[in-house]
């Protein structure tokens, strides 16, 4: 409704004027910031490509439904080391020829293979479900046309779907590998878990309640924040929030991913080292 009659038929130049007014808005001290969001907004194909039917709640269930798969993969690897502590034999399978680190490793690797397998699965299910109901060709629409008009990812609905299936895995993988460094810490199963409860839901928390690029910076690093109610990569890939450092910026799904997988063997590694050093 704002655009000018005599500029409609040049719509898409006014949608990068109104992205470089954003940004100027958004990241008004970052001027790397403002550049990358109009070149990545310049490669996004044109013109948009919209089929009726599929909206963003169907994004949004995908999203509670990865949370949910996360809270499940944590409540399991929560106890995986802390219960053996808890009630004693753990002092039994360290003394066995193949305790310590290779029962470390053999506990780890369980717990992760079992969380990438219930992500993978519910993931799998939930997008055949939804693309058969809403119709195949609805997974070609431009997430422009279901989100902002000025978006900045060129991908389509299906795209963004297999983007949130694979950073939401990995979100877990990382989440899980956390929660196992937890539990590898702690004596007691009831702390191991709150302590894994309460890492899941803080970057929900944090994006409500810390203000400015502190809470960018964390909900972009938290081992959770791929899958979170409220900061998700999914809405990361519809915002315009950079991580800028040193003059350089970074836009906070590619943080986010990037994260993720220095995050699950960071955390693999120390939950082995952690467990081997309590067994000694």
């Amino acid at each position: 409704m704002e655009i000018d009659p005599a500029r409609i038929d040049d719509y898409y130049s006014v949608c990068e004027d109104r992205i470089d007014a954003l940004m100027k808005m958004e990241q008004p001290d970052s001027p790397a910031a403002q550049r990358q969001a109009v070149n990545m907004y310049r490669q996004v194909e044109k013109p948009f490509t919209v089929y009726p039917g599929m909206n963003s709640a169907s994004m949004d269930y995908q999203n509670i439904m990865g949370f949910l798969v996360l809270l499940f993969c944590v409540i399991i690897a929560a106890p995986t080391f802390s219960a053996d502590y808890q009630s004693g034999s753990d002092d039994i399978l360290r003394c066995t020829r193949h305790g310590r680190v290779r029962l470390g490793m053999a506990k780890l690797f369980a717990a992760l293979f079992v969380s990438a397998a219930a992500f993978t699965i519910c993931a799998a299910v939930y997008i055949l479900i939804t693309d058969s109901l809403f119709g195949w060709k609805c997974a070609k629409t431009s997430v422009q046309m279901i989100y902002s008009i000025v978006t900045l990812a060129d991908i389509n609905v299906g795209s963004l779907q297999l983007l949130f299936a694979t950073a939401g895995l990995l979100s877990v993988l990382a989440s899980v590998s956390f929660t196992l460094f937890l539990s590898s810490r702690c004596k007691s199963t009831v702390t191991s878990l709150a302590a894994a409860l309460a890492f899941c839901i803080a970057p929900t928390v944090i994006s409500m309640t810390v203000p400015g690029a502190l809470s960018t910076w964390l909900c972009s690093l938290l081992p959770a924040s791929g899958t979170s109610i409220q900061a998700s990569i999914l809405y990361a890939v519809t915002d315009f929030q950079f991580l800028n450092v040193a003059g350089l910026s970074v836009w906070t799904p590619y943080a986010m991913i990037g994260a993720c997988i220095v995050e699950i063997p960071l955390f693999a590694v120390l939950t082995v080292r952690s467990y081997c050093r309590h067994a000694a």
